[in-house]
């Protein structure tokens, strides 16, 4: 212990002067900037002010972000909207049209007018006929108003999953509630007024949505279509005339410039030549400290 203790009390000062020398350098080095700048100042629209720029390796041209967003905007329109078929509310809905039909009965009964012959056959046909209409319109299909198909015409597309298969309807192939009520409505008007009242209020509390919007594969589908958007519409090979002097920077050349000066600094940000430009930083900071 008393050997370490004499030790920094007789070389302090050297210590102290090497602690200086890595803090200084250090500090230095850690303010210095770490990516390279691209040499050329230009601005979109005005002439090219300095010498024929000539690509100095092969490079890809960039996509600007207003046509990268346009591509987006595209996708999201083209891309099919996808929705799934309830197989259970089916047989779930005409299962409680059953029941409330035979709870029903008897009030019906109650309040007709005139004799009441041959209820047995009435309330079988009318029970049949109810099953038969709710079947008709959950087969065909009782789609969700979702905002994905708002003010969409009747003849646009939609993508049904049933079974995990995916069909094509329009929507004018679809009922909405509104439209199967219409439906069960129109299939009544044989009926008297008191049986068809009966009827369609039971009807129309059974109608319920059996194809609803699948956030799920809709949110999947467009996440691999928009990953499909190249970023890059070309390349520049080493040695092209990438920009003229006096040349006016259109959008597209511009692009040609404005990617160049992207891939430099990729290039430059590479993991390897940032190794090699910090140990360059590290070196020349500790000579010219040195020399001092």
């Amino acid at each position: 212990m008393k050997n370490i203790i004499s030790f920094f009390r007789d070389k302090h000062h050297i210590l102290f002067k090497i602690l200086l020398f890595v803090l200084s350098t250090g500090l230095i080095v850690f303010i210095f900037p770490r990516e390279g700048k691209f040499k050329y100042e230009f601005s979109k629209g005005k002439p090219w002010p300095h010498e024929d720029l000539i690509a100095p390796f092969d490079y890809p041209i960039y996509k600007s972000e207003d046509q990268l967003s346009k591509e987006r905007q595209t996708v999201i329109k083209q891309t099919s909207i996808y929705f799934f078929k309830n197989a259970t509310v089916k047989g779930e809905s005409i299962q409680s049209f059953e029941a409330d039909f035979e709870a029903s009965w008897s009030g019906f009964v109650a309040e007709r007018s005139g004799i009441n012959l041959g209820l047995g056959r009435i309330k079988a046909r009318l029970l049949e006929q109810g099953k038969q209409i709710l079947e008709r319109v959950f087969d065909v299909g009782v789609i969700e108003l979702h905002n994905s198909i708002e003010n969409k015409p009747r003849t646009f597309e939609v993508s049904i999953l049933i079974n995990n298969e995916a069909k094509d309807y329009r929507l004018n192939q679809l009922y909405t509630i509104q439209e199967a009520f219409v439906y069960a409505k129109e299939q009544l008007k044989a009926l008297n007024d008191e049986e068809q009242r009966f009827l369609l209020n039971l009807i129309e509390e059974h109608i319920k949505q059996n194809i609803s919007y699948d956030k799920s594969t809709n949110d999947l589908t467009l996440e691999q279509e928009l990953k499909k958007i190249s970023p890059t519409s070309g390349l520049v090979q080493r040695g092209e005339r990438v920009i003229a002097t006096g040349d006016i920077l259109n959008n597209q050349k511009f692009q040609l410039v404005e990617s160049l000066r992207l891939e430099s600094g990729n290039q430059i940000g590479s993991s390897s030549k940032s190794y090699l430009i910090l140990l360059g930083q590290i070196v020349l900071v500790s000579l010219m400290i040195l020399s001092l």
